[in-house]
């Protein structure tokens, strides 16, 4: 299971709107101690990294690893059902693997619940939280990252089937 409670909603609706021209579609990598995104644009040019610690939200709880890939114009679309001062609970449950409920509460205690459904995703990686990135610290200051592909021969797979 996965929740995750913003006291205030237009935090999560500014992100959006700030990265929905960039990324059609992102993943959310939801883990015990962080909520993060990591997507590249269309023209392979932006790579967006975001990173939202768990002091940042009112109630925070992952049971487990979990990725929810969502479709920034949908959710968008979920965002602008919601006012400034309201707050936002974001709920994934394991029975439910394909949704994700948002739930919008005002100051008055009227609750709003709307579900999206996930995106299909593919995680590369050379075992469950290890992608494929080589990382170079610089002397503490700061890092380098590549992260990695391999590169998949399409005519050998054809054959192989």
């Amino acid at each position: 299971m996965f929740e995750a409670k913003f006291t205030n909603a237009a935090l999560l609706k500014k992100i959006v709107e700030a990265i929905k021209e960039l990324v059609s579609e992102a993943p959310f990598d939801c883990t015990e101690n962080s909520m993060c995104l990591q997507a590249m644009d269309g023209s392979h040019v932006a790579l967006i990294s975001l990173k939202l610690d768990i002091g940042l939200f009112e109630v925070f709880r992952c049971d487990r690893t979990i990725a929810l890939g969502l479709s920034m114009g949908e959710l968008s679309k979920v965002l602008k059902c919601s006012k400034s001062e309201d707050t936002l609970m974001i709920r994934f449950e394991d029975s439910e693997q394909d949704m994700v409920t948002f739930t919008f509460e005002d100051t008055k205690g009227r609750k709003q619940d709307i579900t999206l459904k996930l995106m299909d995703r593919v995680r590369l990686s050379m075992c469950d939280n290890v992608p494929l990135v080589v990382e170079y610290d610089i002397e503490g200051n700061g890092f380098l990252r590549f992260f990695l592909a391999p590169k998949i021969d399409e005519d050998k797979e054809t054959m192989d089937d």
